[in-house]
């Protein structure tokens, strides 16, 4: 009977299911036959000795006593596993089996101490096992429930996350329909291995009402999951990419702009010895214009190539700036 688990990460049962799975040798039920709740709350028992005041000096019981002690205790073998996985955050996927395997256990010490003890049937403590053994083990199933709800969940949006970062884009919305639906088919499929065989009819309706209300979490789940942390996350790294993209495109072919410019030559009289040349821009930063300017003392020099021999002392001449680029 021993528990196939798996290890579900981040997950959040601890000492309350710990609580809903109490152990000890001859406990007896003090609150009654336990009801199934929603995953939301978690599942308690509680539960004391059979006798507080008995001593460890005081005989061992006898008759359907001792066939009832055995068969509890062969149920604590297993429930022992149990509360350690819970505690540890293990799903036992076939929680079903083993508790059904758990509870057969139980029966075969018991009938097996009675016949020793030669007692009989012991009709009423049989029944007590079996109350107490139903009401253990219900509380581990709803603590299990929610261990499969929250790996469900988690299994859910590791698919999503990973698809996003896949296409690199949010996903469509029916594309995360079809990840919901199947999530919801898996972990239907899950509880109904986690589920006891001797589930009471009226356990039943409050099951499919919780399993409706897990669907619907599941659903805002895929709803939200572009406003989740790792969602913003992946997010940000694609306009991060895109805007390098954009950075990084570059026109190809030829390219062609133009530039306005203006010369100024100033030419006072001199022999040459003095010349000083000067660039730069003028006008608004979307469209400069660049001014030349230059100074050479040489207006005392007859230009013989000119119809006046003496240049002119100012002369401004406007031109055009041709860019001109090929990729």
């Amino acid at each position: 009977s021993r528990a196939a688990v798996g290890r579900v990460p981040v997950l959040t049962v601890r000492a309350a299911a710990f609580a809903a799975c109490g152990l000890g040798i001859g406990l007896w039920v003090t609150c009654g036959r336990w009801l199934p709740g929603t995953a939301q709350a978690r599942p308690q028992v509680q539960v004391q000795r059979a006798n507080p005041t008995q001593t460890q000096d005081q005989p061992k019981p006898t008759g359907c006593q001792a066939a009832l002690a055995a068969g509890v205790s062969a149920f604590e073998e297993e429930l022992v596993q149990w509360v350690g996985a819970i505690k540890g955050g293990q799903l036992m996927q076939n929680f079903g089996k083993v508790s059904a395997a758990a509870e057969q256990k139980a029966l075969s010490a018991f009938l097996k101490s009675a016949e020793k003890e030669e007692v009989g049937t012991c009709g009423s403590q049989r029944a007590e096992m079996l109350t107490l053994v139903h009401q253990q083990t219900w509380a581990c199933f709803l603590a299990q429930r929610k261990l499969a709800e929250e790996y469900i969940a988690l299994t859910l949006s590791e698919r999503l996350l990973q698809a996003m970062t896949r296409r690199g884009a949010r996903l469509r919305v029916q594309e995360k329909i079809d990840m919901l639906r199947e999530a919801v088919d898996d972990y239907k499929e899950l509880v109904d291995n986690l589920l006891p065989v001797w589930t009471p009819d009226d356990a039943i309706g409050k099951l499919t009402l919780e399993q409706d209300e897990a669907s619907r979490r599941l659903g805002a789940l895929q709803f939200r999951i572009e406003e989740s942390g790792p969602g913003q996350a992946l997010a940000a790294a694609w306009d991060r990419k895109s805007a390098q993209r954009a950075m990084g495109k570059r026109a190809h072919g030829l390219s062609v702009s133009f530039d306005p410019a203006l010369h100024v030559m100033i030419r006072p009289e001199g022999l040459g010895n003095l010349q000083v040349f000067s660039s730069g821009s003028i006008g608004p930063p979307n469209s400069p214009a660049q001014v030349d300017i230059g100074i050479l003392n040489d207006g005392s020099i007859a230009d013989v190539y000119r119809e006046h021999p003496v240049p002119a002392l100012f002369a401004m001449q406007p031109a055009v700036k041709v860019n001109v680029n090929l990729r």
